[in-house]
């Protein structure tokens, strides 16, 4: 697509989707309802309309990382690590490794690692004791990066699966299945590549590598 078609994409988006939402959204909290019931009802139509609003946003943030140009600039690892893990509160034992410093547009890896510590938090929180690692390893020209965690996992059949749009393989989890396909443009964009290995009930790992 043309960055012209991007941002006609985006505009229709943002104005013709994402501000009747915000109506909708506020008319529902508007409601009294007159009994338990109703209160469900109101609740199913506000969760399916935060839904939405996730999904939309998701869809703009794909938009963004097509539209804009790489920032980059050589970063520490660990100090982003570090900031992403503050800003999310991980309930989990994360254990941090000595990471390589990378060139990269700090935005978009923050993202990056936002997203995928996330979602390790989020398939490992009903473990006795969750815990997740996140490591790095320097290669001939690139930089790999894992999270593993110890949590549901996921059959390594349908791996490919994780990273398409809206695919989500858990249905006991929330998500609306953007995240991953979010990680895997901003690598891509980088010049990199994303897998994911794991096994039901035997945690998963995912990874990324950055040209270097």
């Amino acid at each position: 697509a043309t960055t012209q078609q991007l941002q006609s994409f985006n505009y229709s988006v943002s104005h013709d989707l994402r501000n009747p939402l915000l109506v909708t959204k506020a008319a529902l909290r508007q409601i009294k309802p007159l009994n338990t019931d109703q209160e469900t009802q109101v609740q199913k139509a506000l969760k399916s309309a935060e839904n939405m609003t996730q999904i939309i946003e998701g869809l703009l943030a794909l938009v963004e990382i097509e539209r804009n140009d790489l920032m980059l600039n050589h970063l520490n690892m660990n100090d982003l690590v570090a900031d992403v893990l503050a800003e999310l509160s991980i309930k989990a034992n994360v254990i941090v490794q000595p990471l390589p410093a990378v060139r990269a547009d700090v935005r978009l890896l923050r993202q990056v690692l936002v997203n995928l510590i996330a979602n390790a938090a989020k398939y490992s929180q009903n473990q006795p004791n969750p815990e997740i690692r996140i490591s790095a390893r320097s290669e001939s020209q690139r930089v790999v990066v894992e999270v593993q965690d110890n949590g549901v996992g996921f059959d390594p059949r349908y791996a490919s699966k994780l990273f398409q749009l809206f695919g989500r393989l858990n249905p006991n989890f929330e998500g609306i299945g953007i995240g991953l396909v979010i990680v895997k443009r901003i690598v891509e964009k980088h010049g990199g590549r994303v897998w994911a290995k794991g096994e039901l009930n035997q945690g998963a790992t995912f990874g990324f590598e950055l040209p270097t």
